[in-house]
């Protein structure tokens, strides 16, 4: 159990101090005023369904802690709106979460209310929000990202952090650096068997500040519209592979939390950036295998995803204005017998995410794009190959904004380049 008076005291304040203004009120139809940022701006008008139970500002000092692990809500007995609640019920509690109400325990003194999974679309009749804002990062988002994972910080300075944790048979350590318009990211994990260090993999780059615009429309309790667009996102990468007999590591997918954050006068809309590490691995240590690789990757573009009405799916919005691939040093991958290593990373992997994330949430868009580089040899017939791929993905799961058709992904491009093809290979 954990006491969140404090929590959504300061969210609120938070609210309040940047200037937006969001009307909670069953019928309302004010739209908030006000840049969130210079040349960002919000839009946000919803009307609550007429049952939805709405927990406004006055009333959460009755709120007096929160089961986070078993979404149990805790009012004080004296709340008239708490004492009406019934299963079944929609409530809202603030701007920041919703639920369908479970089951309620009243011993007289506090009032239980246990929620559950509810579209968005049953608690409200009618929305639109609209959002245009820029992307910035923070070290003290950062730093609760990585904290909030169980990562142990290892240095930290004014414009600096580091991190170590093990994943598997991996150990990572994570280095941040911040700067105006970007942070500088390394990333290295080191597979370590019998006290030999048997795999090295390193990415080194930047990241800069990008666009996030995007639009959720609701009518009558049924989506119209949802899209979301990251515009001029560019990114500079250096993938760096050095394996020796390091074994098998297949399917290995690794998500790495960057930043987790809302966007002022939003309400329920969590954002969050990831890099997700990908590896699969046969680098056998009794075929004397190893492979080598070293290729940097920049790019320039527009990813995004727009709802398609009819369908119920979501289809691409893409722009590649430009992408490099750039060999650094020879690749190498070889072995007495076969052997292969792909690896590479997804970074920024953006997710938009409908609850908050202490509490149950679910993605209901992501878009990101990704870096692969591979080796491998054959024995029959004798080929030798590396190559490196750039690759752009989305996908969807719009359960959340009561769509009943299965989530999907897709492709929003797909560059791939061989370095090295020696021997008969196909």
């Amino acid at each position: 159990m954990k006491n969140f008076k404090r929590y959504i005291y300061l969210l609120l304040l938070s609210l309040a101090v940047v200037g937006i203004i969001v009307n909670s009120g069953c019928s309302s139809s004010d739209s908030p005023s006000g840049p969130a940022l210079p040349n960002d701006s919000i839009y946000v008008n919803i009307v609550y369904d007429d049952a939805t139970k709405v927990f406004k500002d006055g009333d959460l000092s009755s709120l007096n802690r929160i089961d986070t692990a078993n979404q149990v809500y805790y009012f004080d007995a004296s709340n008239n709106l708490a004492a009406s609640l019934q299963e079944g019920d929609n409530v809202v509690v603030g701007t920041y979460q919703y639920f369908k109400v479970k089951s309620i325990t009243n011993d007289g003194n506090e009032i239980a209310v246990e929620g559950e999974f509810a579209p968005l679309t049953d608690v409200v009749k009618d929305a639109e929000i609209d959002w245009d804002y820029t992307v910035s990062f923070e070290r003290e988002k950062f730093l609760e990202a990585y904290l909030s994972k169980g990562a142990t910080l290892q240095t930290a300075t004014s414009d600096s952090l580091g991190f170590g944790f093990k994943y598997g048979s991996f150990e990572y350590s994570i280095g941040i650096k911040f700067n105006k318009d970007l942070v500088n990211l390394t990333i290295i994990a080191e597979k370590i068997v019998a006290d030999t260090k048997v795999a090295k993999l390193t990415v080194t780059g930047e990241l800069r500040k990008f666009k996030t615009t995007g639009k959720i429309m609701i009518q009558d309790h049924v989506l119209q519209d949802f899209n979301a667009s990251n515009d001029f996102q560019e990114g500079e990468f250096e993938l760096k592979v050095a394996a020796a007999g390091s074994g098998n590591d297949i399917g290995l997918e690794v998500p790495l939390p960057l930043l987790k954050f809302p966007i002022a006068g939003i309400p329920f809309i969590w954002f969050e950036i990831k890099c997700l590490v990908v590896m699969n691995a046969s680098v056998p240590k009794e075929q004397a295998a190893s492979c080598q690789l070293d290729y940097k990757f920049k790019y320039n573009a527009d990813l995004g995803l727009q709802f398609n009405k009819a369908t119920q799916k979501c289809d691409k919005k893409a722009n590649l204005r430009s992408n490099e691939f750039t060999e650094i040093n020879k690749p190498h991958s070889g072995a007495s017998g076969a052997m292969a290593l792909s690896w590479g990373l997804a970074v920024p992997r953006f997710e938009i995410n409908i609850g908050l994330p202490e509490f149950y949430n679910t993605t209901v868009g992501w878009i990101h794009a990704a870096y692969l580089v591979g080796g491998d040899y054959t024995f029959y017939p004798a080929c030798q190959q590396a190559k490196a791929g750039f690759y752009g993905a989305y996908g969807w799961a719009l359960g959340a904004f009561g769509v009943s058709v299965a989530g999907g992904s897709g492709n929003l491009w797909t560059k791939e380049k061989v370095f090295l093809k020696a021997g008969n290979c196909p």
